[in-house]
C-alpha cells in the first residue's frame, strides 16, 4: 500500500505539480502552504510521509518532524550547501531532495523509504 503524503511548500505551483504527478502515480496526497496549516492536517489525517520544503514563511520543515503518525520525511530545498543537507538530516529528515528534482527522483526516494510501494 502506498503511503499517504503531506506536501508542505509555500510555492502553490510546486504543490500543485507534486500533487498532480504523485496522484497519477497512485499516491494519496494532502497539501499545506504553511507550518500552521500542515499541523492542522497532521492532527486530523493519517499521514505516513512528510514531504516538506525546508524554508517556510512561518518556520522550517523540521518544525513538523515528530508529528503523530508520520513515519518518514523528505526535505526539499533549492539550498545545495552541504551544511544545509547535513542540518536537515540531523534534524530528523530521512532524505533531502535538491530543487528542482524530477518526479522520478521523488518516486525513487519514496520507494526507498517505503520498499513495499
Amino acid at each position: 500500500m502506498k503511503p499517504n503524503i503531506l506536501i508542505v511548500d509555500d510555492n502553490k505551483n510546486q504543490t500543485l505539480v507534486l500533487k498532480t504527478h504523485l496522484g497519477l502515480k497512485g499516491y494519496q496526497t494532502k497539501v499545506a502552504t504553511s507550518i500552521e496549516e500542515a499541523k492542522g492536517i497532521l492532527e486530523s489525517k493519517s499521514i505516513a510521509l512528510l514531504l516538506s520544503d525546508v524554508h517556510l514563511p512561518d518556520g522550517t520543515g523540521s518544525d513538523l518532524l515528530g508529528a503523530s503518525g508520520v513515519m518518514r520525511s523528505i526535505a526539499m530545498s533549492g539550498d545545495t550547501q552541504p551544511e544545509q543537507v547535513a542540518a536537515a538530516k540531523q534534524a530528523g529528515f530521512d532524505a533531502y531532495l535538491i530543487k528542482p528534482f524530477t518526479i522520478e527522483e521523488l518516486v525513487n526516494t519514496i520507494e526507498q523509504l517505503f520498499p513495499q510501494t
